[in-house]
């Protein structure tokens, strides 16, 4: 008898048990999808960077620095002093630590200025690190040579010993171009399924 009046119930009011059902659904399908999302963004995140346990950056949105400084996606922010770097590079507490600079760009590759010993440090992956497909790092004290990453040699054809120009802005339109100074490629890196591959290294001198 009961088992009837909850089936006649539920037939009478069917457009708004169908509507709560359709929204229950839609709700676990969205919750699902973020976590589905956010696996897949730390996946993302060890894939990029390995064995760095923390980026510095000045005062702003953390989100800001941290999708910049590793996908080069967003705007850049302002950059940390020499001296602000100096002594967290020389902290008690710090192993190692390799400044960082962006905001130009070659025909839309990002310019990824840093250390010479980035080459060094940086690891992807499984603690994978850089290796050169052609050439070498640039020159420690070089401010005219250059490394590029994979895709970015390849989609840009340029070879060992080629000349490029660097423009200032991180987007595909620039505004200065400096091409009273152009830069030499020295290295090309292997593949490695990361945004390293679209970075044109520089040195980043003080």
């Amino acid at each position: 008898m009961l088992t009837q009046i909850a089936r006649a119930s539920l037939w009478n009011r069917r457009t708004t048990v169908a509507l709560t059902l359709l929204a229950l659904s839609i709700g676990v399908a969205l919750l699902l999808g973020i976590d589905h999302l956010r696996h897949q963004a730390k996946d993302s995140f060890r894939q990029t960077l390995s064995g760095t346990d923390l980026i510095v950056g000045p005062r702003g949105g953390q989100t800001n620095l941290l999708l910049y400084s590793v996908f080069q996606m967003g705007q850049p922010g302002t950059s940390l002093s020499p001296d602000a770097f100096e002594r967290l590079a020389h902290h008690p507490m710090v192993d190692w630590a390799v400044p960082i600079a962006l905001g130009d760009a070659v025909q839309g590759f990002p310019v990824f200025a840093t250390h010479w010993s980035y080459f060094e440090r940086y690891r992807y992956g499984q603690d994978q690190p850089l290796v050169f497909a052609e050439g070498r790092p640039f020159a420690a004290h070089s401010d005219d040579q250059v490394v590029l990453g994979a895709a970015a040699a390849r989609e840009l054809g340029y070879w060992l010993g080629d000349s490029l120009v660097v423009a200032h802005g991180s987007a595909g339109v620039s505004f200065t171009h400096h091409d009273d100074h152009p830069m030499t490629v020295v290295g090309i890196l292997e593949p490695t399924g990361t945004p390293a591959d679209r970075r044109v290294h520089m040195t980043l001198l003080a």
